[in-house]
């Protein structure tokens, strides 16, 4: 009889390990979840934002552009300052400048004004940067083509004298304005002798 309740006894043991074990081998171990990727949103917004590479490069962009558009003005400011003075400069060397005159329909330099010329040249010499026009005028008589020819011929002809004395030939143009620019509007012997001329203007 012992025995047979220690057998029983056992029997039971084994029956309940055998359970136990059962039941867990069916319980599933509670998985933590998978972490995912950070969110592109919240981490770099749309496009990386303000401070992201697109960003930064638009502005190094921008401020390239307006580096350069800055350097433009200066130059342009530069530039206009120094045709300013170049202007006044040869402004003021006109002043200094002794209009000539010319015999009747001719267009070759008189003897007593030569040193007019001689002189004129100096004062040019002496301001290589000065830009000047030679203008040659005629008085009324003839035709306003003829004229406009005669001036011309005037004009050339003092600009190659002050270049055979040394004058630069880029500081010097020249320009006729026949009979249109007249000194003296009258129609007497003594204005046509005033108005056959070449007089000196700024370029």
């Amino acid at each position: 009889m012992k025995i047979q309740l220690k057998k029983l006894f056992v029997f039971a043991v084994v029956l309940s390990t055998s359970a136990y074990v059962s039941a867990c081998a069916h319980t599933k171990p509670q998985q933590k979840p998978e972490e995912g990727p950070p969110s592109q949103t919240s981490e770099t917004g749309s496009g990386r934002g303000e401070s992201g590479p697109t960003g930064k490069a638009t502005t190094v962009q921008e401020s390239a552009a307006e580096a350069e558009k800055a350097a433009q003005a200066r130059a342009e400011e530069a530039t206009r300052a120094e045709e300013a003075k170049s202007e006044a400069e040869s402004a003021a060397v006109v002043e200094k400048l002794e209009m000539i005159h010319f015999d009747f329909d001719k267009f070759d330099i008189k003897p007593e004004y030569r040193d007019v010329l001689a002189k004129n040249a100096e004062i040019l010499k002496a301001h290589p940067s000065a830009k000047v026009v030679v203008e040659g005028h005629c008085d009324e008589v003839g035709t306003q083509e003829y004229n406009l020819a005669l001036g011309m011929r005037r004009a050339v002809a003092t600009k190659n004298y002050l270049e055979s004395l040394g004058v630069s030939g880029g500081e010097l143009s020249a320009i006729s304005y026949g009979e249109e620019k007249p000194l003296d509007p009258a129609h007497t012997k003594e204005a046509h002798a005033k108005n056959r001329r070449a007089q000196f203007t700024v370029k």
